[in-house]
């Protein structure tokens, strides 16, 4: 069950990614679809503890805090899908996952700038990124 939660997530963060990189926003009933099949797989996971999952929350709701202090530079769904994957992926595994993101999106914002596509205060779309990081966090653990 856990498994199938995991690619089952996996599909619906490729599919929030192309939403946030077609229209810059993700709707609120589809981050509460990935919450619920977060939650799912969360409590059928027989080998996390709900510390692991509590800390792993945690990291999506410094997202959250970040986003509020910026302004939304870090968009709340960002956040928020952040939080529910947390729970699903632990602590361990939500740092991984955002880390693998933001070196992503690092080489792409680089990238942009040089290519003089994007300066300074461009807004680049986080949830591809973070769906990539999800990819080789899960292509990690499965291997």
């Amino acid at each position: 069950m856990y498994l199938l939660t995991l690619l089952l997530t996996g599909g619906m963060l490729m599919a929030a990614a192309i939403m946030d990189f077609i229209k810059k926003e993700i709707s609120v009933g589809f981050i509460m679809a990935i919450a619920a099949v977060c939650i799912i797989g969360a409590l059928s996971n027989k080998n996390s503890s709900l510390y692991d999952m509590a800390l792993g929350m945690v990291i999506g709701v410094l997202a959250l805090a970040i986003s509020r202090i910026t302004h939304e530079q870090i968009g709340r769904g960002d956040g928020l899908v952040i939080m529910f994957v947390g729970m699903l992926v632990g602590v361990r595994g939500c740092f991984s996952m955002v880390c693998y993101a933001m070196m992503f999106m690092t080489f792409v914002s680089v990238g942009l700038i040089i290519l003089k596509k994007a300066g300074r205060y461009t807004k680049v779309p986080f949830l591809p990124a973070l769906f990539a990081g999800y990819a080789l966090y899960i292509g990690d653990i499965i291997h």
